[in-house]
């Protein structure tokens, strides 16, 4: 929590650079978002390469790839496969497994807006974070594996609209910076417990083995629905709180 902290402050801190990058940010998204709908062949290995490889087909196939195998397993080699090209062909346009990642990541934030500041901070929390859940839906893991890799240029720009809103409510600095790190925290628990989750029955079956206690017993009924939508209540639970906190400091937000 306190290395979230210090990072967080430390961006407050320096946002123009951030205003910046996010410019970048959104200039590759453009080019980016225009090759993953162009859509390309299956990578057939029995052919022969007619065209030249680029950044915009490695993303396109590595989001295809990365949903049939698994974005944690997705390696440069099973990716040079799929396009039919050597593996050090794709090193000339990706150092790595990880920056293949974050190009992926930033390829599915493309289309996340933040919400513009016409309406309520709760509002426009809620809003955005289920822009960004939404996003990851058709990739499963990939949210997952966005916390363990530094922040992408879309990530920063996403970090950036949930820190303007909690400003905008009218939390100090410091305090827009813890809020955002339990939203973090809070993003990264669901992503993993969902994941888990997916792989189903078994975990579940688990939870109904416990002992003969009664706190435990009523819940048995209600464990299913861990998977449906009352995933939002997390969500639900931590703006609620962020809105007591203000109200008990006399802060009036500034949307």
């Amino acid at each position: 929590m306190a290395e979230a902290e210090g990072c967080m402050l430390a961006g407050l801190q320096n946002s123009s650079a951030g205003r910046d990058g996010q410019a970048r940010g959104r200039d590759r998204c453009e080019q980016v978002r225009a090759g993953v709908k162009r859509g390309r062949g299956s990578g057939d290995p029995s052919t022969t390469r007619s065209t030249a490889l680029s950044v915009d087909e490695i993303v396109e196939v590595g989001l295809r790839l990365g949903r049939r195998v698994g974005f944690e397993t997705l390696s440069m080699r099973v990716l040079a496969r799929e396009l039919n090209v050597s593996p050090m062909a794709t090193y000339r346009y990706v150092s790595n497994k990880q920056a293949l990642l974050a190009l992926l990541i930033d390829a599915v934030l493309c289309d996340v807006e933040i919400p513009p500041d016409d309406g309520s901070w709760k509002e426009r929390l809620r809003t955005l974070h289920t822009r960004n859940v939404d996003a990851f839906r058709d990739y499963p893991g990939l949210d997952q594996v966005t916390f363990d890799l530094p922040p992408t240029s879309q990530g920063w720009r996403l970090m950036d609209g949930y820190v303007q809103i909690l400003l905008d409510a009218g939390f100090p600095e410091r305090e827009a910076a813890l809020a955002f790190s339990v939203i973090h925290s809070y993003g990264l628990g669901r992503a993993t417990m969902e994941r888990k989750l997916a792989h189903g029955g078994e975990r579940l079956n688990k939870l109904r083995d416990h002992p003969p206690l009664e706190a435990l017993r009523q819940l048995d009924g209600h464990r299913e629905r861990l998977q449906g939508p009352s995933r939002d209540f997390g969500m639900d639970l931590i703006i609620a709180g962020l809105g007591n906190m203000l109200e008990a400091t006399g802060r009036s937000p500034k949307y």
